[in-house]
């Protein structure tokens, strides 16, 4: 069963050193959201992208006055 790494790791990220060494939504937040949404799928594989996308914006979304 894949793990929440599994599922979220293989996008490619921007390096925290980019910018600073902070990074907005914190890595940690968006593993977790690519986790939820991969199980409100069923945990389908093959979407991992998807996921990790779509919960990175969700997450800058409900914290717009964070510079990104």
């Amino acid at each position: 069963m894949p793990t929440v790494t599994d599922n979220a790791s293989v996008v490619n990220r921007p390096n925290d050193s980019q910018n600073g060494g902070e990074h907005w939504p914190p890595q940690e937040k968006i593993a977790e959201l690519a986790h939820q949404l991969w199980c409100e799928r069923g945990r389908e594989d093959g979407h991992a992208d998807e996921d990790w996308i779509r919960a990175q914006k969700q997450l800058a979304d409900r914290h717009p006055e964070v510079e990104k």
